[in-house]
């Protein structure tokens, strides 16, 4: 695209509020990532690796294995809060959290990520282990990074307090225009 060569070698999912795409993105995706990044990097020639979403970052794992900085592209808080919402009970969440900060706010969550928090989630402790571990994993990943890049001011603000190094902001390139009003 535009004298650009872009690789698009692997899919995470069809929705992102689909229970089944989710767990396809937690189970079997970074198995998937790690495997193809290994893949890519033997196959071609790279001079870095970014990881352009949350799910990418397992990539972290392999930097000793693959020679070239890594960086991320933060444009969700799934490293720093298991729900990806930064809310805890209806208000902006400031802990660093932990098991007994997420059980009592995932209980009370009406969602978790985009995925609505049913009865059969809020009460089943699979569900519970598995989004607790992808946050403990990501959360591990974000000091291996050579490099952090944020898509906001406010997305940057939120991880400096858990994230001790610099962290570049650049936005997403849509214009919010284009989506109607926008209010502040």
């Amino acid at each position: 695209a535009d004298g650009v060569r872009v690789l698009r070698r692997i899919r995470t999912g069809v929705s992102p509020s689909s229970m089944l795409s989710n767990l396809a993105r937690m189970v079997v995706f970074p198995r998937s990532v790690k495997a193809e990044t290994m893949r890519l990097v033997r196959e071609e020639r790279f001079d870095a690796i970014h990881c352009m979403n949350m799910t990418s970052m397992v990539v972290a794992e392999l930097k000793g294995k693959l020679g070239l900085p890594v960086t991320a592209h933060i444009n969700s808080p799934l490293p720093i809060c298991p729900k990806g919402d930064r809310v805890r009970y209806g208000k902006q969440c400031t802990v660093n959290c932990d098991v007994r900060y997420f059980t009592p706010c995932l209980l009370c969550s009406k969602y978790v990520g985009k995925v609505k928090n049913s009865w059969y989630l809020r009460f089943n402790p699979v569900f519970y282990a598995a989004i607790y571990l992808r946050y403990k994993r990501l959360k591990k990943a974000l000091p291996r990074f050579d490099g952090l890049v944020a898509i906001s001011e406010f997305m940057r603000r939120d991880f400096a307090h858990f994230v001790r190094r610099k962290i570049a902001v650049i936005p997403n390139i849509v214009p919010l225009g284009l989506f109607g009003k926008v209010k502040r």
